[in-house]
């Protein structure tokens, strides 16, 4: 028995585990370490109309009896829907349950244990604070000047505090810093910041899962 699984109901827009398997032609018992594979098939076949893939790391508990208990590493694959509705085809999978569509809500607890890209679950591992302006980057003794153009209140505030000065005068360290906090981490300032970041010509400075999930 599972030890970590919450009661599910079941959204009554979205379809069930049996009629995912049916539409996607694959029987749950061969879903267990394919979640990306389930989540593709199940977008394909139109089941999640305005879904989104995600990927990155699930910081959810696993139970002991799971097939990852033992893993290193959490790979996972979900669906966002509209409004960050999480869908979690295979969440039943690190909680060795019966297979069910795991429904979350931002509200439910549980939504935090989606890390899209990986991005918090790095940084609570190194845990680097923000560079400095003389800061390098890459084979460069010292960080070029990157300005972003850069008005919503939020955002002016965030670079600010992280970083003690304007948009305008930041650098390429300190914007590639910048650009590799988690959507949760930057809220509100994510949009705009990384809209800046492109205007800038740096828009490879961002992660692409992080892109996808915050401007997409």
């Amino acid at each position: 028995m599972a030890t970590f699984r919450t009661t599910e109901r079941k959204h009554p827009q979205l379809p069930s585990v049996a009629e995912v398997a049916a539409a996607i032609r694959r029987p749950t018992d061969q879903w267990a370490g394919k979640c990306d594979h389930v989540v593709q098939e199940a977008l394909a076949a139109g089941l999640f109309p305005g879904g989104k893939d995600r990927y990155g790391q699930y910081l959810g508990p696993i139970d002991p009896n799971s097939l990852f208990a033992q893993s290193p590493t959490r790979q996972h694959a979900w669906i966002e829907m509209p409004r960050r509705i999480v869908v979690d085809l295979t969440r039943w999978v690190f909680e060795a349950w019966e297979p069910y569509v795991a429904t979350i809500t931002p509200r439910d607890r549980r939504h935090r244990q989606y890390d899209v890209g990986g991005l918090r679950l790095g940084r609570a591992q190194d845990r680097a604070l923000p560079p400095g302006p003389d800061a390098p980057f890459g084979r460069s003794a010292t960080s070029q000047p990157c300005a972003l153009d850069v008005t919503h209140p939020t955002a002016v505030r965030l670079i600010e505090v992280y970083f003690g000065c304007t948009p305008d005068r930041l650098t390429v360290a300190q914007v590639f810093w910048l650009a590799n906090l988690s959507s949760v981490e930057l809220g509100k300032a994510a949009r705009p910041i990384f809209q800046a970041i492109q205007n800038a010509g740096n828009a490879g400075l961002v992660p692409y899962d992080s892109w996808r999930a915050v401007m997409e």
